[in-house]
């Protein structure tokens, strides 16, 4: 006899996804997959980190380049640097996002097998 029972408790997707937007991991730490949250939160801690360096750095290019000191090649490669990092950091952002919705949607989503010898039925239950 094979019983899987399906709980469900809910949480909010709103309150998730505004945790994730303004918190780096802060979406995963609400749906309690510290983990992940710690991943997230390190990866979207450097990357911030990483953007504000390179738009540092491309701002005193720009501000030499205007003054005559920095060539034109320098400037293209540190804008694009810093366009990268841009990229980057909205994708990372975004892929939290996603997850987040996916784990607050399936948030309290427990499989609880009890799988026994008996194989002649096979029941299923849910309980809302």
């Amino acid at each position: 006899m094979v019983t899987l029972i399906f709980i469900l408790i809910g949480k909010s997707v709103k309150t998730g996804i505004l945790l994730s937007l303004f918190i780096p991991g802060g979406g995963q730490f609400y749906t309690e997959n510290y983990f992940k949250g710690v991943v997230f939160a390190g990866s979207q801690g450097y990357l911030l980190y990483q953007t504000y360096y390179n738009y540092k750095w491309y701002k005193e290019a720009k501000d030499g380049f205007l003054n005559g000191s920095v060539g034109e090649p320098e400037l293209n490669y540190r804008r694009a640097v810093f366009y990268d990092t841009l990229w980057w950091d909205g994708l990372v952002w975004f892929l939290a996002l996603i997850d987040t919705y996916v784990d607050v949607k399936l948030y309290g989503f427990k499989t609880l097998p009890d799988i026994g010898f008996n194989t002649k039925r096979i029941e299923l239950r849910w309980y809302f």
